[in-house]
């Protein structure tokens, strides 16, 4: 028996080795029912890459790779997107730059390498390395270009006064930085407003690192026929300047990114909590947003684990953003190939 002991310790370290997963990309345009018959496990992408593992050792398809420098105990990963030319070299040498092609890059990092990082200009996202679910598109719904007759006095009572006055009220916090307390001080008005609209509001807690809590808000009008089928309205309500995502700065008021966005999802929520629904209307604000998506990372793993039933999702970033032209500025809507995206935008 000791014998068979001492042999089982000596092969625990080569069999917790071998189930390491290599780290892949492979290109966007994979076919994903191909992908997912292989064992492939999908941990986020890019408009270029998907990013993941597989849990078998197949062929890697054409114009995928291996990214070898990847050590599952070294950090997170991060995907950084809109890089500016010089970004990759402030990065290099400081992280593990896994692969950087064009204006995009995937990073991993610990929390005390990137605390030390200088300014960038990208946009970063945290990949987590648990499979995400494979999402396979229906066919393209019957024409929905005709407003409902309940639309137009619902628009009728958007109140620019209103809407100024929550942009306003975010710029005074002076910073919304998820890692300043400052952030809670917000995310207690913005419950606050909720509550005031009769709206069943209140937190959804996440760790931003392993030592800060911080918390989504949200507020929800419950559907009188299905209640169990949610449309989402959502914005993030935290803010950063370009290299401050992983401090506490104590300047970073974010009108545009993204006290736009949120004060539209409060004017949103003050309007339509005046109605009934059939479906369930649900208001959500986001912190940990400038640290890589985190605080609805666990916003929506937890719906996927809850077998929540998302109806829609309309989420407002940088609504306010003029661009580079002149008035009057176009609206920009992103979506992706589905559908049902393609019929709600």
């Amino acid at each position: 028996m000791k014998r068979l002991l001492l042999l089982f310790a000596l092969l625990l370290p080569f069999t917790l080795t071998a189930a390491d997963k290599a780290l892949v990309r492979l290109p966007a345009d994979s076919d994903l029912r191909v992908l997912q018959a292989s064992g492939f496990e999908l941990y986020g992408q890019s408009t270029r890459y998907l990013i993941g593992s597989f849990t078998s050792n197949p062929k890697l398809p054409e114009g995928g790779q291996e990214l070898t420098a990847y050590q599952p105990q070294a950090g997170k990963l991060y995907l950084l997107t809109k890089l500016a030319p010089d970004d990759v070299g402030k990065l290099t040498g400081r992280v593990s730059v896994l692969y950087s092609d064009g204006d995009e890059a995937l990073i991993q990092a610990t929390e005390a390498q990137l605390r030390t990082l200088p300014a960038t200009r990208a946009e970063w996202v945290w990949i987590s390395t648990d499979a995400k679910p494979f999402v396979f598109h229906a066919a393209q719904p019957a024409g929905t270009d005709d407003f409902s007759p309940f639309v137009p006095p619902m628009v009728a009572q958007v109140s620019q006064t209103s809407y100024t006055n929550y942009l306003q009220t975010l710029q005074d916090f002076v910073t919304r930085n998820s890692y300043h307390p400052n952030c809670d001080s917000a995310a207690a008005w913005i419950l606050g407003q909720f509550q005031s609209f009769g709206l069943d509001a209140y937190y959804d807690y996440f760790p931003l690192d392993p030592n800060v809590t911080r918390r989504n808000v949200v507020g929800e009008r419950l559907g009188s026929i299905w209640p169990d089928s949610v449309l989402f309205i959502t914005a993030h309500y935290d803010a950063c300047t370009n290299g401050g995502q992983f401090i506490p700065e104590p300047v970073a008021p974010g009108a545009d990114d993204n006290g736009s966005g949120t004060a539209a999802v409060i004017e949103c929520a003050r309007i339509l909590s005046m109605y009934n629904f059939e479906k369930t209307l649900r208001f959500v604000a986001f912190a940990g947003e400038e640290q890589g998506l985190v605080g609805s990372y666990y916003y929506t793993n937890h719906l996927q684990s809850a077998g929540t039933q998302v109806a829609g999702a309309f989420n407002y970033d940088m609504i306010a953003f003029p661009g580079s032209g002149s008035a009057p500025w176009p609206l920009v809507v992103f979506r992706d190939n589905n559908p049902l995206s393609g019929a709600m935008a």
